[in-house]
């Protein structure tokens, strides 16, 4: 693969200029250059480990910054003392100047937190083919971000890396994506759809409050959904549960758009309010022949006029069930 370099595009509005920070990480035996994008000479940072560096502009404009490991080095992008943040650091007016970001092939790492609230970032681009890890609460607040592709090489994506980030509306997620934890989506109302097909695990809230999230289709991957995983989706009207096992507490409360549900035999429990305050859920498609737990009779909302369907020959063990006998007039 061609070598890619990394660009980070400020944009300074100030008359006199701002001073950018810059936080990354690098390996003892090579060396990192840096081209600040105003005509400086650029600077080689020689060494090791965290460097905490930043440059002043003179005058307003947009500027891209690159950098580039020499001798087949390495760079990690944030994990400073002060805050974590790759441009800006812990300051905050500066971390609101960055509007893209491209990754290079010389990148193995981007660190906790590496572009939180950086409001105005409306570009993230990676290589295809990039060996690389992102780590937890990475793009949270990012307010300006619609489209992120996430690198082929990711099979964990976690805690809180995308929460907050108000404009996301398409997200591109690899085959190999097995695990979403906590957070990862929290806050995101402008998501529409995403691809679950080959998640095995969904962490808490991992897409609550995603009140624009129509469709929520998981695979035969899937055997656990979260605590509050899908929580307010209240624009969710179609769910493929695939073959997920357990359904915790909240899992999808008050998705009031959900008319129909087919929960697969392959589930043994559903949590406290797994299907509170679904107010339009009228028809429940039981396939399991032995009613699984339900925590209690708040797990399904007792809506007028629901009815659930249960294998033939499997009416009694539903009605005699602790928690289901509840739902008799619907069985």
């Amino acid at each position: 693969m061609d070598k890619i370099k990394t660009t980070l595009k400020v944009s300074i509005p100030d008359r006199d200029g701002l001073t950018i920070p810059l936080v990354f990480k690098q390996d003892a035996a090579h060396k990192v250059w840096v081209n600040w994008g105003d005509g400086s000479y650029p600077e080689t940072y020689s060494y090791q480990g965290l460097i905490e560096t930043s440059h002043k502009y003179a005058a307003s404009g947009d500027y891209i910054i690159t950098m580039e490991a020499v001798d087949e080095g390495y760079i990690i992008l944030g994990g400073g003392y002060t805050g974590g943040n790759a441009v800006g650091g812990s300051d905050e007016a500066a971390a609101r100047m960055l509007v893209e970001v491209c990754i290079g092939t010389d990148v193995t790492g981007i660190s906790d937190y590496a572009f939180r609230n950086c409001e105005n970032l409306e570009k993230v681009t990676f290589p295809k083919t990039q060996e690389l890890s992102i780590g937890a609460y990475t793009f949270e607040g990012c307010m300006s971000l619609e489209e992120i592709a996430i690198p082929k090489n990711i099979s964990t994506i976690e805690r809180g890396t995308f929460a907050n980030c108000s404009s996301l509306r398409t997200v591109y997620l690899p085959s190999g994506i097995y695990e979403i934890e906590s957070n990862v989506f929290n806050n995101c109302g402008q998501l529409r759809s995403i691809n679950l097909l080959g998640v095995t695990n969904i962490g808490k809230y991992a897409f609550a409050n995603c009140r624009m999230l129509r469709e929520i289709k998981l695979g035969e991957s899937c055997r656990n959904i979260g605590q509050g995983a899908f929580q307010e989706c209240s624009c969710a009207r179609t769910i493929n549960l695939g073959h997920a096992i357990n359904i915790e507490e909240d899992a999808f409360y008050n998705a009031k758009s959900i008319c129909e549900l087919t929960i697969p035999a392959s589930v043994d429990h559903l949590g406290e309010r797994a299907f509170g305050g679904c107010t339009s859920l009228r028809k429940i498609k039981m396939e399991a022949t032995e009613p699984p737990t339900l925590a209690s009779i708040r797990s399904i909302e007792a809506n007028e006029g629901l009815k659930i369907t249960v294998p033939i020959g499997s009416e009694d063990a539903y009605r005699r069930d602790t928690n289901w006998a509840a739902f008799s007039y619907a069985i």
